[in-house]
């Protein structure tokens, strides 16, 4: 945008915060101006002047202005050395606040530090002043020296440029810091030494980056808006509303997103801080005292501003560029490294200074008597691949970059985080994406269009230049390239077979392939050129030089093949469709991007210039996808963005689109707007791809929308084109101009659309003929209707058929009455969804056409063997498929399943080996007995003997035993010998009480696993032909029924004596768990409950300690007919000597003789069942012989009607007992423990 002034403009400066621009100039002129622009749509010529305030305070020529952009002040100075300051009002408005009337030489440079809290005024004599905000000096200082420029330091230092090119630094009492290093003064260009021995470099621009802080305004808004949005909160949840509102509360802002600071990381390698020379020298320092700074040197250029970007990575440097055919002026931009990213140059009136806008995308220039605002257009990292646009942005993290893929046809989006990002390059249907390693190598990712890697290869060289084909890519820097054949996947294979490499991958230096080639006199081609671009073909690739010309390399042995004399360095070049033209942008004789176009001839070896544009700034191109001869540019002729599109013939103007080519096929220029992604780029719009008709295809289809059919087809022979003659058969077909239509499709050289039109000449009926046609335009659903409309339902099938459309045609016969058709689809459609690996679905169609067999395949890769026993109980006793259910069901493990599906087929002996083969002998030896198999006899026990021995009475050996009948399933006989072994240990009185019971609970859950075993095989059992054998006491010995009659009981007796002497003892001998301590009274009398159970259990326990333990507990609880009975057994026992029988008598005399031998009256209770009278410690009434049950965990009898059973032992605790334990109290079961 250009806007004019009356006088002459010194500077333009840009408010980072409002967005308004400060200019000022000739005779007074100062004016803050804003020029309205949606960032968002960053269309060209878009730029409007939305306001435009005139400054009134001065009368001569406004030199400078600088902006506090935390205070939102803005400072000027005049020719007379007049100094106006002004303030921004609330509505935005700047209004005069101090003036400094007193008229002196103007400073040279006037500055705000960062916090805004200090102003700097440096006079060319060596003055310095430095100010407060209310305008009082602070600091004033007369150096001895001339000066030319001045720069806070973020600390608050002074940085002062001499007029002899030097730097100073001092700090705020004016104490000298350091001279700053500067070797660019060392190294003096010779022309200038000799053209003027007393030549001294002039300091036009130093500066420090530093990060904008937010305006005190701005902060001020956010505060007001904030509590604003509480007052509303409040209001309405006092209101009562909110809950009838759509109202979301907007997250209160944390104290890093009040900041300003940027949100890109900055690397602390990175240069801040800036000196620049009118000279065209500029030295880039990473701090004051950096000894190894950047210098940049940009000869024959006469500078005269350079500005930071907002977010220090850029440079903008303008000023004046001397050549031959005149001054042009220019503007450089510059990385934060001193590379040269971009070069725009102009003839007119000079450039005096440069500024930024906020965003980094749009720059104001004072020129003259104009105000240029231009539009940067960022070098993006992107491409497209199969309709997905790729593109690359900076996380807020460091160092870390996001590839986004982002499908414009359904909006997918899929990301792939990078660390160190390159560099990306893309082709059809992948890109290659490269990032550095931290061990300073390059992984380069071939992807697919959802970011998936297929392939990759670590490389050394740093990837400048990357480029791809189907088969390859080449990675380039500047003096050497890496050629990499990656693995691709056929796409039309579902195997992933891979393609046939024809090369091999490898690196390769431009200086050992090149030779020294002259042309002319002029050697063009030189061992030390650098490589510039790049571009792929098929079978070879070009590289651009530095210098000038083109080098041809083979792709499969990376050999130079030709070189070509290209006058001019080529910025950007593309080959077309079949290789044979070469497109390429270049600087040539001081007119930048122009666009060439070379024809390759005498196969490749020579390039001829075909077409070309003059003074022409070229932004973008790219080449037809189809028609090798049609080129589509974007030039800024006459309008920024304007698209034209050469021939081969001759170049028209086709209109204006924003962004960059995205794509240019069938007469329609794609553009995408990367301006307006990169604003969000995590959430990516469709409406930043905009596609641009071209005139012709515009022209034929404005003739057949208004029915001027021949002059369409004048057109088309004038301008041929396939899409051209495609509209046209469209049309012809569509409207039934059967002759045109034909002359189309001969056009087209399309035998399919002469076969339809012929098709449609032999077609009586017009719906009919309206279908197919509707149809061919795949518009099925229409057609669809159309067809059944016509009662040819048939047809619809058929077209459904054709376009391999299952669905659709099972939905056709759902109403139909052939059964085979509809079997026919249903296959097809579950065979669809076997392919994509749904089973539910492949295994829903294939129950419709009765496929058993792909049944069963699709619930075994489902793993739904539930589903599949079902199916096992739906099958008849004779089918094919149960011995193959079967081995599916053995091979994983399934012994049950396996079993039910051997017997229902009528193969026992099957059954049998899978039991033995899952060591499920248990059910091999029912099985065995059951069917009357020969040969199996005694398959257990010839396993166990040869495992441990027929004879061997060990009881390590015999344990060994019982854990191999454990595993053989043979539960009842590992309980048997388990109670042989107990028994022997129980005799020796060797081991202690609680492993005595831990072993029979062992020997008793074995039991139970028996019962459980022989429940599970009779409700397997759906023929009843093992009913007989499975019988809980068929076959057993009189030993094994004894141990089922008394399974628990000795895990009782254990258990009992335990718990009587942990009531006698007060816990002492303890081996489980006691809830709580009792008193005296009560904890005597649980010990003789307990006591009075152990004469029930005389077989597993020494009958003398179980007599005594109920005369000491009687004696002491005062139930002395009790104590009584147990001292004549004790008095009576063969067991004792006569000493001790004689002792025994003494006692009994001596205590009842004090205490009758009768018990307290208190001592009776009545009978739960009858209500009669009966003894409070016995545990059975004699009257009606009711036997109370008793608790496992006290040992007193249970007078409760309800009381809590263990699922395992099926044992009784008392219902409030069970409350103060978390496992049966007798076989300690955690499972099945339930309160």
């Amino acid at each position: 945008m250009y806007k004019e002034s009356n006088g002459c403009l010194n500077f333009a400066e840009y408010n980072l915060n409002l967005g308004s621009i400060a200019c000022g100039g000739s005779n007074g002129l100062l004016n803050s101006i804003r020029v309205a622009l949606d960032p968002k749509v960053m269309r060209p010529l878009s730029y409007k002047l939305t306001s435009n305030q005139t400054l009134e305070g001065h009368q001569f020529t406004v030199l400078q202005c600088c902006w506090n952009e935390y205070t939102q002040r803005l400072t000027t100075f005049n020719a007379n050395g007049v100094i106006v300051d002004y303030v921004v009002g609330q509505n935005e408005t700047l209004y005069e606040n101090m003036v400094n009337e007193k008229k002196q030489d103007p400073p040279i440079r006037v500055a705000w530090n960062r916090l805004g809290t200090r102003i700097g005024l440096v006079y060319a004599d060596g003055l310095v002043m430095i100010g407060s905000e209310d305008g009082g000096p602070a600091f004033v200082r007369q150096f001895d020296f001339q000066l030319a420029s001045f720069e806070w330091a973020p600390d608050d230092l002074l940085i002062l440029g001499t007029a002899e090119g030097t730097v100073k630094v001092f700090d705020m009492d004016g104490e000298h810091q350091l001279d700053v290093y500067l070797p660019c003064l060392e190294a003096v260009e010779l022309e200038h030494a000799l053209a003027k021995r007393d030549y001294r470099e002039e300091i036009v621009r130093m500066s420090y980056w530093c990060p904008i802080l937010m305006s005190q305004l701005l902060q001020n808004r956010r505060e007001e808006n904030e509590q604003k949005r509480r007052d509303e909160e409040k209001e309405r949840n006092s209101l009562g509303i909110s809950i009838f509102s759509n109202y979301r509360p907007v997250p209160e802002p944390n104290e890093t997103e009040k900041e300003s600071e940027p949100v890109q990381p900055v690397p602390p390698d990175r240069p801040r801080f800036m000196v620049a020379y009118s000279t065209g020298v500029i030295q880039l320092m990473r701090n004051l005292v950096d000894r190894e700074p950047i210098v940049v040197r940009l000869p024959n250029l006469t500078l005269s501003d350079a500005r930071w970007s907002p977010n220090g990575a850029f440079l903008a440097v303008c000023g004046s560029f001397s050549q031959q055919t005149g001054v042009h002026q220019c503007l450089y931009f510059l990385s934060a490294y001193g590379q040269i990213i971009g070069f725009h140059q102009q003839p007119g009136s000079p450039f005096n200074t440069v500024s930024w806008e906020a965003t980094g995308y749009r720059i104001a220039i004072s020129s003259g008597g104009r105000l240029i605002i231009g539009q940067l257009r960022p070098q993006y990292k992107w491409g497209s691949i199969e309709g997905t646009l790729v593109y690359v942005y900076q996380n807020e993290e460091p160092f870390y970059y996001t590839v986004m893929f982002f499908d414009y046809e359904t909006g997918e989006k899929t990301t792939k985080t990078v660390k160190y990002f390159e560099n990306l390059a893309c082709y059809k249907e992948h890109c290659v994406v490269i990032f550095r390693e931290e061990d300073m190598s390059y992984h380069c990712d071939l992807c697919n269009s959802i970011g998936t890697a297929m392939d990759y290869v670590i490389v050394n060289i740093q990837p400048k230049f990357v480029q791809v084909n189907g088969v390859a890519a080449v990675i380039a820097s500047e003096d050497r390239y890496f050629i990499w054949y990656f693995n691709l996947p056929k796409p039309d294979t579902f195997l992933g077979e891979k393609m046939e490499v024809k090369g091999e991958s490898g690196e390769y230096v431009l200086a050992e392939q090149q030779r020294p080639v002259e042309y002319g006199t002029k050697r063009l081609l030189g061992s030390k050129d650098q490589i510039n671009s790049m571009c792929i073909g098929d079978t070879f690739f070009l590289i651009a030089l530095r210098s000038g010309g083109i080098y041809r390399v083979n792709l499969s042995d990376g050999a130079i093949t030709h070189k070509f004399a290209v006058a001019g360095t080529v910025e950007a070049m593309k080959l077309n469709c079949d290789f044979t033209k070469l497109a390429v942008t270049k600087v040539l004789d001081s007119a930048p991007l122009h666009l060439y176009i070379y024809d390759f001839m005498s196969d490749g070896a020579l390039l001829q210039k075909s077409f070309t544009t003059e003074k022409t700034l070229i932004m973008d191109f790219q080449w037809d996808t189809n028609n090798p001869n049609m080129i589509a540019y974007k030039t800024n002729k006459e309008l920024p963005g304007e698209i034209f599109v050469y021939d081969g013939a001759s170049s028209l103007k086709q209109g204006v689109a924003n962004g960059f080519i995205y794509s240019f096929e069938n007469l329609v220029v794609t553009s995408v707007n990367l301006d307006l992604i990169m604003f969000n780029p995590e959430n990516p719009s469709k409406n930043s791809r905009v596609d641009t008709m071209i005139k012709a295809k515009s022209d034929v289809e404005t003739m057949l929308y208004h029915g001027r059919l021949t002059e369409a087809m004048e057109y088309a022979e004038k301008s041929p084109h396939d899409e051209l003659w495609s509209m046209i058969a469209a049309y012809s077909v569509r409207n039934h101009h059967y002759d045109t239509a034909e002359h189309a499709f001969v056009k087209l050289q399309d035998y399919a659309g002469l076969q339809f039109v012929k098709k449609l000449r032999n077609i009586s009926e017009i719906g009919l003929r309206n279908a197919e046609i509707l149809a061919y335009e795949e518009k099925l659903e229409e057609a669809r209707e159309m067809f059944v409309l016509c009662d040819r339902k048939d047809l619809a099938i058929e077209m459904y058929k054709e376009l391999d459309d299952p669905h659709q045609v099972s939905e056709l016969l759902k109403q139909d009455n052939n059964e085979e058709q509809k079997i026919k689809a249903y296959r097809n459609l579950a065979e669809i969804f076997y392919e994509e690996m749904d089973w539910d679905e492949s295994l829903k169609y294939f129950k419709k056409c009765h496929d058993i067999h792909m049944q069963i395949d699709c619930l075994v890769r489902a793993n739904q063997f539930g589903k599949l026993e079902e199916l096992v109980r739906n099958l008849d006793d004779d089918s094919e498929h149960l011995e193959f259910i079967g081995d599916i069901f053995s091979s994983r493990g399934l012994c049950d399943q396996a079993i039910e599906c051997y017997l229902k087929c009528g193969l026992p002996k099957k059954a049998f080996d899978t039991c033995v083969e899952l060591h499920e002998l248990q059910k091999a030896q029912f099985i065995a007995e059951s069917h009357q198999l020969e040969g199996v006899e005694g398959v257990l026990a010839k396993h166990a003997e040869e495992t441990v021995g027929e004879n061997d009475e060990n009881s390590v050996t015999k344990i060994t035993t019982v854990g191999l009948y454990m595993k053989a399933g043979r539960h009842l006989e590992a309980a048997q010998i388990a109670f042989e072994v107990i028994a022997k240990d129980r005799k020796s009185k060797l081991m202690p009480l609680h492993d005595l019971k831990e072993c029979y609970v062992l020997g008793a859950i074995l039991v139970e696993n028996h019962r459980q075993g022989v429940q599970e095989l009779k409700k397997m059992e759906k023929h009843r032909l093992l009913t007989d054998a499975l019988s809980d006491e068929s076959g057993l010995t009189v030993e094994q029924t004894r141990i089922l009659e008394n399974t628990w009981k000795g895990a009782e007796a254990f258990h009992f004596m335990m718990l009587a002497w942990n009531h006698f003892f007060n816990g002492k001998y303890c081996f489980f768990y006691i809830p709580e301590i009792l008193s005296l009274p009560e904890r005597i009398q649980d010990a003789l409950h307990t006591s009075v159970l152990l004469a029930d259990y005389q077989e597993y326990l020494d009958p003398v300690e179980i007599h005594q333990m109920i005369a000491l507990a009687a004696a002491n609880c005062g139930q002395f007919q009790i104590c009584s009975r147990a001292m004549m057994w004790l008095e009576a026992y063969e067991g004792f000597s006569d000493d001790e029988r004689q002792a025994m008598k003494d006692l009994s005399f001596e205590l009842f003789s004090k205490c009758p031998p009768v018990n307290p009256p208190n001592s009776k209770m009545r009978c739960l069942e009858c209500e009669g009278e009966m003894n409070r410690y016995d545990f059975q009434c004699p009257g009606c012989q009711f036997k109370l049950p008793i608790c496992m965990a006290t040992g007193k009898p249970i007078l409760e009607n309800t009381s809590w059973v263990c699922r395992r032992c099926k044992h009784h605790v008392n219902k409030y007992e069970i409350k103060k334990w978390t496992y049966c109290p007798l076989c300690h079961d955690t499972e099945d423990f339930k309160l």
